[in-house]
């Protein structure tokens, strides 16, 4: 096994029915500063499920692929992050779950 720095994430968010395109589109607006400002960011892409959740909640995946752990700590203080988070909170139904995973190659 190798570690080479590389960082790998994964955010479940579980967004609130009927606030999915909101949601969708303030995030890609955030998503494409991070690919314009961040050349630490090897990946930074929204799924979507393709079920509700039990509540009726729609769940997005996050998947995120950070060249170092610096690019990463860097990310979480951008300007478009700071701004754009903020803008997110009323339109999920819980905290996001995160995880960030080394790379093995």
């Amino acid at each position: 096994m190798a570690l080479d720095g590389t960082l790998g994430g994964v955010v479940r968010i579980p967004v609130l029915a009927g606030k999915e395109k909101e949601f969708e589109d303030i995030f890609l607006a955030m998503r494409a500063s991070v690919h314009a400002h961040e050349p630490g960011c090897r990946m930074y892409d929204l799924y979507r499920n393709r079920a509700d959740d039990a509540a009726g909640n729609t769940q997005f995946v996050v998947m995120e692929q950070w060249a170092d752990q610096a690019a990463l700590d860097s990310h979480r203080e951008q300007p478009h992050m700071k701004e754009g988070l903020p803008k997110l909170a009323g339109l999920v139904a819980g905290a996001p779950d995160s995880q960030f995973f080394d790379i093995v190659r």
